[in-house]
Formats: C-alpha cells, structure tokens, sequence
C-alpha cells in the first residue's frame, strides 16, 4: 500500500498543502510592482497616453507643452545649430590655376 502508512486522504491533504505554500512563499518575497504616477511638473495634472514628455525630460500636460509655458532647460538652439552643421558639410570648389 502506501509506503509512508497514510491514507490516500492523508497524503493528498498533505500533497495539496505543500503545493499552497509554495506559491505563497513566492509571493511573499516577490515585491509588488507599482508604476510611478504620472503627473504634470506644472499643474500637478494627470497625464493620459497622448501627453508626451518634453526633451528637458518632464513630464508635462498639453497645456503646459510648449518650453516656454514650463520653464524648459534643453537648449533647442544650440540643438539646432549641431543638426546644420552635422547635415551640411561646407561645399569647396576646386581652386583654378593663374595663368
């Protein structure tokens, strides 16, 4: 029969026991994931999946996403100045001999 001498009850009660606890250990050290809230730096308000965030890295809502309406620190000119000169290399013609 049954080599530990319980009954077929017994061992499927203690089978069924050992398999709740094991889930529950693992949950118990396993952290609950939270997302960060997502919220307007200016107004404080919450931000929905079409509200994008500014290059100066906040998070801010359509009313508030141009620079100037949320005191932005990215420098767009100096931004722009590296994309001309990295897209238009200077054209040197070729230089003719005198005569």
């Amino acid at each position: 029969m049954n080599p530990t001498n319980q009954s077929p009850n017994q061992a499927f009660n203690a089978q069924t026991q050992s398999l709740n606890q094991a889930p529950n250990q693992s949950l118990n050290q396993a952290q609950p994931l939270s997302k960060p809230k997502s919220r307007c730096v200016v107004c404080n308000k919450k931000i929905s999946i079409s509200d994008v965030g500014c290059r100066c890295n906040k998070l801010v809502c359509m009313q508030h996403r141009h620079p100037e309406t949320h005191q932005c620190t990215f420098d767009y000119k100096s931004e722009a100045h590296k994309h001309l000169v990295n897209n238009n290399p200077k054209i040197v013609a070729a230089k003719f001999e005198k005569i």
